[in-house]
């Protein structure tokens, strides 16, 4: 979504430079219209009413949104395949490269059907580890980093774990495939 608001809000600083009634339209624009305020939908209403280009921008933001509503991967490509042509088809320039863009990651966005994952829960995923490694200061080996990372991101069965005592005496354990020293 980042990469369509980013070119509908190339769109309205264009326009803003023919039209300067579009003023103070951004976040009415780029909002999603259930989040909108009282005075965003009343600047929305005037944008529908004078600005053909933002419009069109505005329609094919709000369409792409349809996406994540898409019951299976099948019709997603369906339709993400229908709404790239209506990009290019618009003659906006930021929406046309937006629409370049999609098609360039094109299995990546479909891939939200089957994983149903987004970037922000990578993203939290990502920030856990970190905060893990900085808290350990380091490691002595890499399968020790990789078991943490395990025990902190995955959801593993500890109830079936083996715990073994080494010659050197000291105590190791196995969680799944991945040992841990």
């Amino acid at each position: 979504m980042k990469i369509i608001t980013g070119a509908v809000d190339a769109v309205r600083r264009s326009e803003w430079r023919k039209d300067k009634t579009v003023k103070g339209s951004r976040y009415a624009l780029l909002k999603n219209p259930e989040n909108l305020t009282a005075r965003q939908e009343a600047a929305l209403v005037e944008i529908v009413t004078r600005n053909a280009p933002l419009v069109e921008a505005y329609r094919l933001k709000e369409t792409f949104r349809d996406l994540y509503r898409q019951p299976d991967w099948t019709s997603a490509r369906g339709f993400l395949k229908a709404w790239v042509l209506a990009a290019r088809r618009s003659g906006l320039e930021p929406m046309m490269k937006a629409a370049e863009t999609i098609k360039a990651h094109w299995h990546g966005v479909l891939r939200w059907h089957a994983t149903k994952i987004s970037n922000r829960i990578m993203d939290g995923l990502t920030s856990l580890i970190q905060a893990a490694k900085r808290k350990a200061r380091g490691y002595r080996n890499h399968d020790a980093f990789i078991c943490l990372a395990y025990l902190i991101a995955g959801k593993l069965e500890l109830g079936t774990h083996e715990v073994t005592q080494s010659l050197k005496g000291s105590a190791s354990f196995r969680v799944g495939t991945c040992r841990c020293p």
